[in-house]
């Protein structure tokens, strides 16, 4: 019988993981007995969606800027996607960038070289 692709929120379908080895078809056909396991990877998050919502806005950069200047606590994961100049360091460029991204509807990757004003490449 088929197998239809079962979905995970926040998760990506790889294949399936048959008899030692990964099928990627999405849809298969079993005629046996035989155990398969759906594999899954994360999504890749949004860089600069700070509060998940899948999208870059206004509070996004609000939570940015609030974090760059020392109000505002992120977890881990939303550090993770804040860093969108990729220096290594979450500050008000990145806070700048998500406004931009905001205002004139970009959606990442935003990065680009007239975005990096006064940044360096390393």
């Amino acid at each position: 019988s088929e197998i239809p692709v079962p979905t995970h929120e926040g998760m990506v379908f790889v294949g399936w993981f048959i008899d030692g080895g990964l099928v990627t078809d999405e849809i298969i056909t079993v005629e046996e007995d035989t155990v398969i396991h759906a594999v899954f990877e994360p999504e890749a998050p949004v860089i600069g969606d700070i509060n998940g919502d899948g999208t870059i806005g206004i509070d996004d950069a609000l939570m940015l800027m609030r974090y760059a200047i020392g109000t505002e606590g992120l977890t881990d994961e939303q550090i993770a996607r804040a860093d969108i100049n990729g220096d290594g360091a979450v500050d008000v460029f990145d806070a700048l960038l998500a406004l931009r991204a905001a205002l004139n509807g970009e959606q990442p990757p935003c990065i680009k070289p007239q975005n990096m004003a006064g940044k360096t490449e390393a």
